[in-house]
């Protein structure tokens, strides 16, 4: 029994032992050793495209603010073809959208604006950029779509804001049943969901009474 081998034989043993395995120990300190080197590349290399991303998207601010929306496209172009998996893809997107929309490009806006909603892994920003679609939308006469964009079991934590955009589709409609349902429903949400109340009781104020919707 092993446990009763001598001190002596113990050691031969553990140096036979090491002899046999010691190709695989060696192997596998080596493979340790490199997958620690690998892991670091791969963790400087992650820092490395953030922090060039990060200028890109600086960049392509500082262009909208200087009015140059030719260079922002062009940046939203790197940004896209190189840097595809980093959040600021997705900020570059809203901003070069909203930027067109100041200048009456809302088709463009359109575009940029579901290619984020397309693109984007968070769901809280894919919720804002949803309430952002439709308001272009209902600026382009198409109600409808926008009442699709925002769909409620999207809503999440913006349902209140949901709700409310819902509801001034359906005002605008002369649906007063509805949109005295989508308004209550906005403030039932409370200022949890950031909705203005004061803002809805006096949208719900200026409804026609309940029973006089167009027909």
């Amino acid at each position: 029994m092993d446990d009763y081998l001598s001190e002596r034989e113990q050691v031969e043993q553990i140096r036979a032992w090491l002899k046999e395995n010691l190709a695989w120990i060696v192997g596998g300190l080596v493979i340790g050793i490199g997958g620690i080197v690998g892991l670091n590349y791969m963790e400087d290399r992650k820092l490395q495209i953030g922090e060039q991303a990060s200028a890109e998207y600086t960049a392509l601010r500082e262009a909208i603010a200087s009015g140059s929306l030719e260079n922002a496209r062009a940046r939203l172009e790197t940004l896209s073809s190189d840097y595809d998996g980093t959040p600021y893809l997705d900020q570059a997107r809203l901003a070069v959208a909203a930027a067109v929309l100041r200048e009456g490009d809302p088709q463009s806006a359109e575009v940029y604006l579901r290619a984020a909603l397309d693109h984007t892994s968070d769901p809280d920003l894919a919720r804002v950029v949803r309430l952002r679609l439709a308001r272009v939308l209902i600026g382009s006469d198409r109600a409808d779509e926008a009442l699709d964009v925002l769909d409620l079991s999207e809503a999440g934590s913006f349902a209140g804001q949901y709700h409310e955009l819902r509801g001034d589709i359906f005002a605008a409609r002369d649906e007063s049943t509805a949109a005295r349902e989508e308004y209550q429903a906005a403030l039932d949400a409370g200022q949890a969901q950031s909705v203005d109340a004061a803002g809805l009781l006096r949208k719900l104020a200026a409804l026609p009474a309940e029973g006089s919707d167009a027909s």
